[in-house]
């Protein structure tokens, strides 16, 4: 499982949905090896915390989604 940060000074709610509805797209419309499993999605009004089950290149796939359509900090961790 990974845990994927987005970060931002301050995030709007259109920000947060946005995000919230490309990880929902995502992971409905990716193919086999981006494929991953939504578990989370935590907002605040300073980051998008999202956690998914999936192997690395579904990480990847997703952070690289994220760049191309947020301008924001993204992270990643593998979680326990």
């Amino acid at each position: 499982m990974w845990h994927i940060r987005i970060s931002k000074r301050n995030l709007t709610n259109k920000q947060r949905d946005y995000i919230a509805d490309l990880t929902d797209a995502e992971a409905h419309s990716t193919i086999e090896p981006y494929y991953f499993t939504l578990h989370e999605i935590l907002e605040s009004r300073h980051f998008c915390e999202i956690i998914i089950e999936g192997s690395r290149k579904a990480l990847k796939n997703l952070c690289a989604m994220f760049r191309d359509n947020f301008n924001g900090t993204i992270t990643y961790r593998v979680l326990p």
